[in-house]
């Protein structure tokens, strides 16, 4: 995996919580269309990107890595996310509005009802260096990475643990068992996060009663 992935990543802090499951290769992939969108820009254009290139640097490889960026495409185009916006709504929609390919390229569209959460963002919302979305392995690092790097000013960050499994994409039957999230979820992130970013990540939990309720991460900036 290339490490060296230049540019800033800017979402709305409402786009960074939404609610919906991400493979890490489609987490590369729309952050490399996010970190071509100029601050000045007022609408969407197309993202046009060498096929076989993209799907080096996307982690896609193999000799059919043409059909396994189709199925990456297709699946971001039929997922459905949901976000909260700034007025209270609840907002479903899909990523990606169409993929179009011709000629060993592919030209990627974002759906336009992502605008307000993507273009011209004047407050509430967060920037990422794109080699992080390249450096962390693991779906879940790279987002909980975001969740982190969204509240590193205030150093700490306290989640229920019902949502942040939803933040995640978690259905109700996937990783049920405490030891299996703590495993598979929350040390796999932190061991990513601490090793390959610029953060130092450290976490705690809340009972009540004998449930665990509350995740509280400690969020310290480090020198990379």
């Amino acid at each position: 995996m290339k490490t060296h992935e230049k540019g800033i990543v800017s979402k709305s802090n409402k786009l960074i919580e939404m609610r919906g499951d991400l493979s890490s290769q489609e987490q590369r992939l729309l952050a490399s269309m996010i970190c071509r969108i100029h601050p000045n820009d007022s609408d969407f254009k197309e993202y046009d990107f060498a096929i076989k290139e993209f799907c080096e640097k996307i982690g896609v490889s193999g000799r059919n890595y043409y059909l396994e960026l189709k199925k990456i495409s297709k699946n971001l185009i039929k997922k459905i996310i949901e976000i909260e916006d700034e007025e209270g709504g609840f907002l479903q929609v899909s990523w990606l509005a169409s993929a179009y390919y011709k000629s060993g390229r592919i030209k990627l569209s974002f759906h336009p009802r992502l605008k307000p959460f993507l273009l011209q963002l004047q407050r509430c919302f967060t920037q990422i260096e794109l080699k992080y979305y390249f450096e962390l392995n693991s779906k879940y690092a790279q987002r909980i990475y975001e969740y982190c790097k969204q509240y590193q000013a205030i150093g700490k960050r306290r989640f229920n643990v019902s949502e942040l499994r939803s933040m995640l994409g978690l259905q109700e039957n996937e990783l049920k068992l405490w030891v299996h999230f703590k495993s598979r979820v929350l040390e796999i992130a932190k061991r990513e996060i601490n090793q390959k970013t610029d953060l130092k990540i450290s976490y705690k939990t809340e009972k009540k009663g004998r449930k665990i309720e509350y995740i509280i991460i400690s969020i310290q900036a480090q020198d990379k």
